[in-house]
């Protein structure tokens, strides 16, 4: 029948433009009490339908220019059916789904756009369609292709997917803003309105009640650092002003957003000048410094990774207070360097390869420049103590600030990093000149390594027992 109406050429758009209706007004599933507060979530038939429908007029090819002339519109719709369409629960779920996908295809295949169907076949892009953890990853995908493919298109899909933005069902909110997310990044600077509109209406969503609707804004806000100098300083106080937001969600299970946020201000802050990072600098390095125990590696990374990018600001004006962030956060770099996860240790590195100049110690700066290299390994015990002689020279005065904050990773939830700070103290200590130990709390000192003696982990009561070796001046 559907294939009848195609050969009605006056018809053919009008009949396209129903469907869409249909897809657009009606329920997509109908929800059922289950029991303590738990809902199912049913498929309705009209909307799937109305999904297939297209998909089977797409295959004429009559319908070939009424496709291209109604890209967006169509594109659009599919989209939104796709994410929809992986959350509904039920036996039928696989074929709710595979409608969707094959509609799509077939509506790929009536516009000609070949390049993107084999991109999408051969970047493992269908699949990601069928789950509703990976789907509005398929949308990234999507993005970009559209945005490659297609450029003339991309506005009027923006003005298509945007009402979605405000739709009651967290699947549609979550496609069209994770869609938007990479789109941002891909529209460069000669197209400033439209990427402005796209960031507006990803800030229009920051407060969503679903955190990965949240996440997702975050993100597409630090792909703005992508557009380029001059024109993200534009809109760098808008930006700023939601990144460090979405560092204070308390509701992000995960910490998902606030690894976007951090990941997103480095972006940023690669791009800007120090005028507009001044008056924020101090309060981004306080927030940062939880962030660097979370138990996600991903997130720590993130979070060494944000403040090495600080080193950019931290000359000038702002050269006193970033250096006393430099000595508050220096302890946990130098634990972090040798801990469990080789994303965490490279972040590091290069964070202390960036402070390294601002450090106000030549000897310092040049063995981090020197043995840091992320590529290279590094042989840590001998590292920490040539570093330590260094330090008990340049810094005298902070040598009992280091060796208190040490003493309290002690009782980090990872061993290695229990160990790593046992070896710190007992090379400061060891490489300390006897006549400035009197500075030091050593009772204190001696009292906390006695107790790590009994630390469940060998590592631990190995390097502790190294440490105190060290201390028979003591």
């Amino acid at each position: 029948m559907w294939h009848i109406l195609a050969g009605e050429a006056h018809l053919l758009k009008s009949v396209f433009l129903n469907l869409l209706e249909v897809l657009s007004l009606s329920l997509p599933y109908q929800e059922k009490a289950k029991g303590q507060g738990k809902v199912t979530i049913i498929e309705t038939t009209l909307p799937k339908a109305a999904s297939n429908a297209v998909g089977v007029l797409c295959e004429t090819e009559e319908a070939q220019e009424v496709a291209k002339e109604m890209f967006a519109q169509i594109f659009s719709s599919l989209i939104l059916r796709i994410g929809v369409s992986v959350v509904i629960e039920s036996t039928k779920k696989p074929l709710c789904v595979s409608v969707a996908t094959d509609s799509l295809k077939q509506f790929l295949k009536a516009t000609g756009s070949e390049v993107i169907l084999d991109r999408l076949e051969s970047n493992g892009v269908w699949p990601l369609m069928e789950k509703e953890d990976t789907c509005p990853h398929s949308m990234l995908h999507l993005a970009r292709l559209l945005s490659s493919s297609y450029p003339d298109e991309v506005g009027k899909t923006v003005e298509c997917l945007s009402p979605s933005l405000t739709s009651v069902y967290d699947a549609h909110r979550t496609t069209v803003v994770s869609f938007y997310s990479e789109l941002v990044c891909t529209v460069g600077k000669d197209h400033l309105p439209l990427a402005e509109q796209i960031m507006n209406n990803l800030l229009g969503r920051q407060v969503d009640s679903n955190y990965v609707v949240r996440m997702y804004c975050i993100r597409g806000l630090g792909n703005m650092a992508d557009i380029g100098g001059s024109q993200v300083s534009h809109f760098s106080t808008t930006i700023l002003s939601a990144m460090l937001a979405g560092m204070d969600d308390r509701e992000d299970p995960e910490d998902l957003i606030t690894m976007e946020a951090m990941s997103g201000l480095s972006r940023i802050f690669s791009q800007i000048d120090e005028g507009h990072v001044r008056p924020i600098l101090i309060n981004i390095a306080l927030r940062i410094r939880p962030c660097f125990e979370k138990p996600t590696p991903a997130v720590r990374a993130a979070a060494f990774t944000l403040f090495g990018t600080l080193s950019r600001f931290g000359s000038g004006p702002s050269e006193g207070p970033f250096f006393e962030q430099i000595q508050t956060n220096f302890v946990s770099l130098l634990l972090h360097l040798n801990e469990s996860d080789p994303v965490v240790v490279v972040a590091c590195k290069e964070a202390l390869q960036k402070l390294g100049p601002l450090m106000k110690s030549e000897n310092i700066n040049t063995m981090f420049q020197r043995h840091l290299d992320p590529a290279e390994s590094l042989f840590y015990p001998d590292f920490l103590n040539d570093l330590c002689k260094h330090i008990v020279t340049d810094f005298t005065d902070k040598v009992n600030f280091y060796i208190m904050n040490a003493v309290t990773f002690f009782k980090s939830m990872w061993s290695p990093v229990k160990a790593n700070a046992a070896l710190l103290v007992g090379y400061i200590l060891g490489n300390l000149p006897l006549e400035k130990s009197g500075m030091i709390s050593k009772e204190h000192v001696c009292e906390a390594l006695t107790l790590l003696l009994k630390d469940p982990s060998p590592d631990v009561r190995a390097s502790t027992a190294e440490a105190m070796s060290l201390l028979y001046d003591y």
